[in-house]
C-alpha cells in the first residue's frame, strides 16, 4: 500500500475521486441520445434471451431479495 500512501500525500481526496470517476455528458440532448441508444441495446439483448433464461434470472433476483430481507431482519 506504499503507492496509495504516496498518492494520498500528493493529491487531495477530491482529486483522487475525480481520477476514478468518468465524467458524463453535460449536454442534456447528448445524454438523452446516449441513454436511448443504451436502452435500445438492452432491448435487443433482452429479446434474444430464451424464456428459460428469463425465468432463471427472475428466480435469482427473487433469491437475492429474500436473502437481503433476511439479513436486514437479523
Amino acid at each position: 500500500m506504499k503507492s496509495l500512501k504516496k498518492i494520498e500525500a500528493t493529491y487531495t481526496p477530491a482529486e483522487i475521486a475525480q481520477s476514478f470517476v468518468f465524467p458524463g455528458s453535460k449536454n442534456s440532448r447528448e445524454r438523452e441520445a446516449l441513454l436511448e441508444a443504451f436502452r435500445e441495446h438492452r432491448r435487443k439483448v433482452s429479446s434474444k434471451h430464451s424464456e428459460k433464461t428469463k425465468l432463471i434470472s427472475q428466480l435469482l433476483q427473487l433469491k437475492f431479495k429474500i436473502e437481503d430481507h433476511l439479513k436486514a431482519n437479523m
